[in-house]
């Protein structure tokens, strides 16, 4: 059967050649269900209903699958009333959203012909298996998990189409494990995908790496979940398989403050770990006691001070605007993020989630009806009072902004950095070049960049370093012969084509840097910097 998958972003105003993707857990429903069907997967974000109701109609599905988030519900839930019009398409709806309001959605979205709660993939190819048999399925679903997840192909191997998609965004984000076992209290994800946490191979996890880069050109990846740290040989595992395939990427993993071991993160970082995403929660103990039963400031301290100290950087992920939180504990946040130091913070303006205990307890206590989701067309409904939020979210995102220079590391850094992690480092001769780089010590710059190069002469890092020094110092000749070691060690990263295109420009070789830039164009068509250079070269 013909079956498209529909997803549609929360933001609006996108200019053309932003980078549009779909979460991760599309792409895994779609490499699930190519086996026995023909797929295709669409961001509809944007696009105007004319252009989507004729690509719909170009594709001919027998039913569409609409991803739907609390955050995406209002553009979601439209563009399946306007859709369903007229037209005899079956239309399927999940996600943590109609997984915990699918009786509401029920009643009120009589276009939506089968709902599904919880993990989409064996309920949906169960509903497309009788409808091929004509038999009449059910409308609502509580779906069964995929328990084991080596049932997935590797998403490198993936046949079906795609539309509206950035592939070198879209590819960037994997997902190494489902389930959580964490509490839901802030997050739905836990309820959602139920409390067993289950990892795909890590050896294929590294095979399906390596093959989204010799096919997409992705050099920097996000492990996205925050399952991975929990099982360190599984980590373990997977940082060995890295090192002994020789695979030069970076890339962020996401975690809690209980999974750190400085022994680990030596061999993350060696492996090619740039930074790590740490759920915090609040810098307050008040506001830790309730939202992270469990966290205390000291474990975050010592989890940071362990980051630090092996010199990979992080990312504080913090909530404001939580029930009960007061100007003090607001502030204490901001006092504690001073002393952990993040080179950047993700501030979150909480909000309800349908599927989590924050949520559940407001509906039992008469502060908010399931009806508000379908009357406020706000993507985030939030607690309280939703302007001093916003503001205290102001305050603690600038504060961290002003603290960077802080953050980052710097020479006395790197000899810690270098005890530590031993002097073959590739990890910490990227970070501190880029260091000396941007306070414009080129010849710092140029000496550890080169390292790289000496020691690991297939790690396509240090070309792409070079050239940026010899750019910066206006040897544009040189950084051009960098950036084109970048092409044939990855052929299929835009970024070196384009960056090669960049260095003929400015070396005065117009006619030389259209070929360049139109290799790149092939390789990534939203990446408004190519475009910019194509439109330059146009006029000459």
């Amino acid at each position: 059967m013909r079956i498209m998958l529909v997803y549609i972003s929360p933001q609006t105003g996108c200019s053309r050649f932003s980078s549009k993707s779909v979460p991760t857990e599309c792409i895994m429903l779609a490499a699930f269900l190519q086996k026995t069907h023909t797929v295709h997967v669409s961001n509809f974000t944007d696009i105007s209903f004319k252009s989507v109701t004729r690509h719909v109609n170009e594709f001919d599905p027998d039913i569409v699958y609409f991803q739907i988030y609390s955050e995406n519900r209002t553009p979601t839930l439209k563009l399946i009333r306007d859709l369903k019009k007229g037209r005899s398409f079956l239309f399927a709806a999940g996600g943590p959203f109609v997984t915990f309001l699918s009786s509401e959605l029920s009643e009120r979205y009589g276009e939506i012909d089968f709902l599904i709660r919880g993990e989409p993939e064996q309920t949906l190819q169960l509903i497309l298996d009788n409808l091929s048999k004509k038999e009449t399925p059910e409308r609502i679903y509580h779906a069964n998990p995929v328990l084991k997840m080596n049932s997935f192909p590797l998403l490198s191997e993936s046949s079906f189409e795609i539309s509206y998609i950035d592939v070198n965004e879209q590819y960037k984000y994997i997902l190494t494990s489902r389930g959580s076992n964490h509490e839901p209290i802030l997050s739905s994800y836990p309820a959602f995908a139920g409390h067993e946490i289950r990892f795909r191979s890590a050896r294929k996890l590294v095979t399906d790496i390596i093959n989204l880069q010799k096919r997409f050109g992705i050099i920097y990846f996000y492990l996205r979940d925050d399952n991975f740290l929990k099982d360190k040989d599984y980590v373990t595992v997977f940082c060995n398989e890295l090192l002994r395939r020789k695979v030069y990427i970076l890339w962020t993993c996401y975690t809690d403050v209980y999974s750190l071991d400085d022994k680990l993160l030596v061999l993350m970082k060696r492996a090619g770990l740039h930074r790590i995403r740490l759920e915090i929660t609040s810098g307050s103990p008040r506001m830790l006691q309730k939202y992270a039963p469990g966290v205390k400031l000291e474990q975050i301290k010592k989890a940071t001070e362990s980051i630090r100290k092996v010199g990979i950087y992080f990312t504080a992920r913090v909530y404001t605007g939580l029930p009960e939180e007061s100007t003090d504990d607001k502030d204490r946040t901001i006092a504690f993020l001073k002393k952990i130091l993040p080179l950047k913070c993700d501030v979150v303006e909480a909000h309800y989630t349908p599927g989590t205990t924050v949520y559940d307890d407001a509906v039992m206590n008469g502060e908010i009806a399931p009806a508000v989701w379908f009357k406020n067309n706000s993507p985030y409904i939030t607690f309280g009072n939703a302007e001093l939020s916003a503001e205290w979210k102001r305050q603690i995102s600038f504060d961290v902004d002003v603290m960077r220079q802080q953050s980052r590391y710097i020479g006395k850094n790197f000899v810690t950095h270098r005890r530590v992690n031993g002097k073959d480092s590739w990890v910490t001769d990227l970070i501190e070049g880029d260091y000396s780089l941007d306070a414009g010590m080129f010849h710092q710059a140029d000496r550890v960049f080169r390292r790289i190069i000496t020691v690991y002469p297939s790690n396509f890092w240090g070309y792409l370093r070079m050239g940026k020094v010899k750019f910066r110092t206006g040897q544009f000749e040189s950084a051009f012969d960098y950036y084109r070691t970048v092409t044939e060690l990855v052929p299929s990263y835009y970024g070196g084509w384009l960056k090669a295109a960049q260095a003929l420009v400015a070396d005065g070789r117009l006619k030389d840097a259209k070929h360049w830039i139109e290799e790149a164009y092939k390789r990534n068509r939203y990446d408004l910097r190519i475009h910019n250079v194509r439109d330059v070269l146009r006029h000459h």
